[in-house]
């Protein structure tokens, strides 16, 4: 399945789009170019890209202020910033609000490229532990509502002095409820 890619970008995106795939291989890759800040925000509305590629420089709401919409929307997705403005500050301004790369322009096309790979292996690792735990949180949530009950079940149990196996007891909960 192709990873979705959202570039936002307003002068180079469709430079940046082509010269990724030439080193991409077919399909993997789908593209989706937004071209001002505002339009990129609002796109966090609908369904999630799997890598986001950030330029600073948009028309209407700057780049970090985006990157900052990311972060509160999907702390996890991946943002790649590509920028002509790399000076020293801009790059720990950009790391600070949470990017997990910076380029610079020019870019190296393939240092792009492998970047983003590892970035998109690193995310669907992440989410493939994040599902499992969700799993796991689940399973535990359900063992421990079935044995509350079961202890409420004995305790009751031994409230009215009887011995009498669980299931009974259970009937007859579910009986009390009906009447």
């Amino acid at each position: 399945m192709a990873a979705k890619i959202l570039i936002i970008e307003d002068q180079n995106a469709f430079m940046i789009r082509e010269l990724l795939e030439l080193y991409a291989p077919a399909a993997q890759f789908e593209f989706e170019i937004v071209s001002d800040g505002l339009a990129a925000v609002e796109k966090l509305a609908g369904p999630l890209p799997d890598l986001v590629l950030l330029d600073l420089r948009l028309p209407g709401v700057g780049g970090l202020v985006v990157l900052e919409a990311i972060r509160k929307v999907a702390s996890c997705l991946p943002v790649i910033v590509v920028s002509a403005y790399g000076d020293k500050r801009t790059r720990q301004e950009a790391a600070a609000r949470g990017a997990d790369a910076f380029f610079q322009k020019p870019v190296s096309t393939m240092k792009l490229y492998r970047r983003m790979r590892e970035l998109l292996a690193t995310a669907s690792r992440h989410a493939s532990r994040q599902h499992d735990t969700l799993i796991l949180e689940g399973t535990q949530a359900e063992l421990l509502a079935k044995h509350r009950r079961l202890f409420k079940l004995k305790e009751r149990q031994a409230m009215l002095g009887i011995d009498a196996p669980p299931e009974l007891l259970i009937e007859i909960e579910d009986l009390e409820k009906e009447i």
